[in-house]
């Protein structure tokens, strides 16, 4: 992420490829893999590549599993398939449901303010709606990013921005308000 904390700060997601059936995360210092998809494994691997202790991080009980993060004690996930919120120990396991944000089919994507505990929602292939909400599910705010069939969602705890994409090229940051900061495409930063 350009002008933004280190990768390995960043809370939240990174969109896995559900070709190839795995969605990830970066939290921590590593980046955790949970398969995308219902019998599918990942696993965990520092910043540079190296597999580390742990996993693989069989998927056996949800259907779509597009997104992930971290507080650093627990990973939660949001499955498209019915719209729950899902909080996981850090092996991605002993899951439990929190709550319910908009139904079925609608929110895909994740990530939270370890701070404060609250986690910000967007749609998969929706409107754009970005939705901030409180660690039991209680709506604190909404916006539109404009962003059709937005792909990611993270979090930049060194200043509070958001990041996301377009599912292609393109990188969008925006203030926790809903205000455009930049984007970046294919290497090319340009600031709004």
């Amino acid at each position: 992420f350009p002008n933004s904390a280190l990768p390995g700060h960043v809370r939240g997601p990174l969109h896995g490829d559900s070709h190839a059936g795995k969605g990830h995360f970066i939290s921590d210092g590593d980046i955790g893999f949970v398969s995308i998809h219902r019998g599918f494994a990942g696993n965990r691997f520092d910043l540079f590549g190296n597999p580390l202790v742990g996993g693989p991080y069989l998927n056996n009980t949800w259907d779509q599993l597009h997104d992930g993060t971290s507080d650093g004690r627990y990973n939660y996930s949001v499955d498209y398939t019915s719209g729950n919120v899902i909080q996981f120990d850090r092996n991605w396991a002993n899951a439990t449901v929190l709550f319910n944000p908009t139904g079925a089919m609608t929110t895909g994507f994740i990530t939270m303010n370890a701070a404060d505990g609250t986690f910000w929602f967007t749609e998969w292939a929706g409107s754009g709606i970005v939705q901030h909400r409180s660690g039991s599910g209680n709506l604190l705010g909404s916006w539109n990013s404009g962003i059709s069939g937005s792909a990611g969602l993270a979090l930049d705890p060194l200043d509070g921005t958001l990041w996301m994409s377009n599912g292609n090229n393109t990188l969008y940051q925006f203030s926790q308000g809903g205000t455009l900061l930049q984007t970046y495409t294919n290497g090319s930063l340009s600031g709004q």
